[in-house]
């Protein structure tokens, strides 16, 4: 059975996204401290999925990667990676490096989906702003993870996606597929609660 991984970076709305896809029903969640698992999700040709919904928390991210990135990395088939848009400006350092360590811990194999969710809110970011905030941040990232392997002595694995220090541009990735789409998985009502 393949998998389809989940992440997300914090909130609960993945869950809701995952449970409306399963079970055509919007439930009330709460955030978590252990991945929710999903067996038996059909696609649309028909492949049976095991959809895993992961919390974002900084202290369960080694979790993650020891457990869905290493040991199952080859029933892996996707991720499906949830930015808060409305929150986003706050969150964008921390966003990033989540993601650039998501790409690199994947061994870029797998086609992400990077879900910009709370379009509704009118201070969220579009899919655009957000894609080139990050594009940016990469850049950082890039940057600063080359200087620290040139001032260390010894032989440090690179823990970096490309060579282009901080030019990074998203066609430098040659894989995996990263696409950006706005959505917003529980509407916000007046009052302010979910929809």
């Amino acid at each position: 059975m393949s998998q389809v991984e989940v992440q997300k970076i914090e909130d609960h709305t993945t869950s809701l996204a995952i449970t409306a896809a399963v079970i055509s029903y919007t439930p009330h969640t709460y955030s978590s401290l252990k991945e929710n698992v999903y067996d038996g999700f059909m696609d649309a040709v028909g492949n049976e999925l095991t959809l895993v919904d992961f919390p974002g928390a900084e202290r369960l991210r080694k979790q993650l990667f020891a457990n869905y990135f290493h040991q199952r990395r080859s029933s892996l088939r996707g991720i499906l990676f949830m930015v808060d848009s409305a929150t986003f400006s706050k969150k964008a350092r921390d966003v990033a490096e989540f993601l650039y360590d998501v790409l690199y811990e994947s061994a870029k194999k797998v086609s992400v989906l990077v879900a910009c969710n709370k379009q509704d809110i009118s201070l969220a970011k579009s899919s655009q702003a957000i894609r080139s905030a990050l594009e940016r941040e990469f850049g950082l990232i890039n940057g600063t993870r080359e200087a620290a392997l040139e001032s260390t002595a010894g032989d440090s694995k690179k823990r970096i996606l490309t060579d282009t220090g901080r030019n990074f541009q998203w066609e430098d990735l040659h894989s995996p597929q990263i696409e950006f789409l706005e959505c917003c998985v529980a509407p916000q009502q007046e009052s302010g609660e979910l929809g």
